[in-house]
């Protein structure tokens, strides 16, 4: 049973109605709120690999190559990176 959770409808790219249910903290009977900010654990996972799909369906993003990830600049441990086959595609290819 879920303690908490918000919903949210949107219609043509405006939220035309949202709500919090349950409790944002069951401990002090907070009540959760459509405005209330909590952590999306590993939906993150779900919105990226959205994100990527989209791309590769506007063909600015090709799964079949191998490039250096985008957070190649980013201080991680070589030894942590993951080489995969993404590679991002021009407009105009």
């Amino acid at each position: 049973m879920f303690q908490e959770f918000q919903i949210a409808v949107a219609r043509r790219g405006k939220v035309i109605w949202e709500e919090g249910f349950g409790y944002a903290d069951l401990g002090r009977m907070r009540p959760m709120r459509a405005e209330t900010v909590f952590r999306t654990g590993s939906m993150g996972k779900t919105y990226t690999a959205t994100a990527v799909m989209q791309l590769v369906e506007q063909n600015l993003v090709a799964l079949d190559e191998r490039s250096t990830p985008i957070s190649a600049g980013a201080p991680v441990s070589r030894s942590r990176i993951r080489w995969g086959t993404v590679r991002s595609r021009s407009r105009t290819s």
